[in-house]
């Protein structure tokens, strides 16, 4: 990534406000999934994390959808944790070699597809998070830019 777009990114409030939801739900993910490495996932703190993101931006002036969905991409990156451990799990199988690639092949486009899911997981929740600044009479304050 160069310069120029890690100093567009920092200076997104979109980026901005979905970074730090993203970011401050690690902690509540890892714990809700501490005890359960390689199984489900729970992403009860994206969604929540990105609900207080979409509500925080909308009382802002911004899009609360988008600033959800980056949340969700972000507060998703968790999940990766339990990869190393499934491979392992894979590798370690008595199965014939054309299922254990095919098991890691599963593995690669499955990973993508729970940060997609709890990307719009989380879109649909920072939507939710800005009707509800808006149903609350918040007045919309303009961000600035120039910070």
């Amino acid at each position: 990534m160069s310069p120029s777009t890690i100093q567009r990114l920092r200076s997104s409030p979109t980026w901005r406000y979905a970074f730090l939801a993203g970011v401050a739900s690690f902690p509540l993910t890892l714990a809700l999934n501490w005890q359960d490495v390689g199984g489900t996932w729970d992403i009860s703190g994206v969604a929540l994390a990105a609900l207080a993101a979409g509500y925080l931006a909308k009382r802002h002036g911004l899009e609360s959808t988008p600033v959800g969905f980056r949340t969700g991409a972000i507060g998703s990156l968790p999940v990766l944790w339990s990869v190393p451990n499934v491979i392992t799990s894979v590798l370690g199988l008595a199965q014939p070699a054309w299922f254990t690639v095919v098991s890691v092949v599963m593995l690669a486009v499955f990973v993508p597809l729970v940060v997609g899911f709890a990307a719009v997981i989380a879109a649909l929740s920072g939507r939710l998070g800005g009707w509800l600044a808006a149903k609350s009479g918040h007045p919309r304050q303009p961000v600035n830019v120039s910070s």
